[in-house]
Formats: C-alpha cells, structure tokens, sequence
C-alpha cells in the first residue's frame, strides 16, 4: 500500500516540474520577443 501511495506523490512532482518548465520555457520566450522587438 505504500508503494502505491510514493507513485502518486512522484507522479504529482513530476507534472509540477513539467509546468515550471514550461513557465521557464514561456519567460525565455517572451524575454527574447522582447529583446528583438527593441
């Protein structure tokens, strides 16, 4: 049973990073429109 309960936690850490990355992803993005757009 606490096996079960550990994948559901690495499972829920694993999509937060996946949207920080994209966060990050999207400000780099954006930071560099920015810059070309001077």
């Amino acid at each position: 049973m606490g096996e079960a309960r550990d994948n559901d936690n690495y499972q829920e850490e694993l999509i937060d990073y996946e949207e920080e990355e994209e966060l990050a992803a999207d400000a780099v993005a954006t930071k560099t429109a920015g810059e070309s757009a001077k």
